[in-house]
């Protein structure tokens, strides 16, 4: 699995260097409000789920998902409320450009996802 995207920042941090934190890398980026992202979903999908292999469990337009990361060493791929896999992917990065929920890409409705709980 690729994860070449991941750089360290000034102060030995990991960052994404493929969707950098505002600052990076300069480790005052994490001090900003969502460390430098522009919103929750940035912060969460870009680092937490990239850089640090979270799941993510999250909800767009009233649906439910889950964003399997890379973390416990199981497959990469966005479920559905009941564990039905939708969509699998090689990496993290492959999922952030090419998940696809509905028509909407992920990278299109970022500002738009609620309720995330990472993991």
């Amino acid at each position: 699995m690729k994860l070449d995207y991941i750089k360290k920042d000034k102060g030995g941090y990991d960052y994404n260097g493929a969707f950098p934190p505002a600052g990076a890398p300069d480790p005052a980026c994490w001090l900003k409000p969502y460390s430098g992202y522009k919103n929750g979903g940035e912060e969460a999908f870009f680092h937490d789920y990239a850089v640090r292999g979270y799941n993510i469990e999250f909800k767009y337009q009233g649906e439910t998902y889950i964003l399997l990361g890379w973390m416990d060493g199981e497959r990469i791929a966005l479920l559905d409320a009941k564990g039905n896999e939708i969509q699998r992917f090689s990496d993290p990065m492959d999922a952030l450009l090419h998940c696809v929920i509905g028509d909407d890409k992920l990278l299109d409705i970022l500002a738009d996802i609620t309720d995330m709980e990472c993991g």
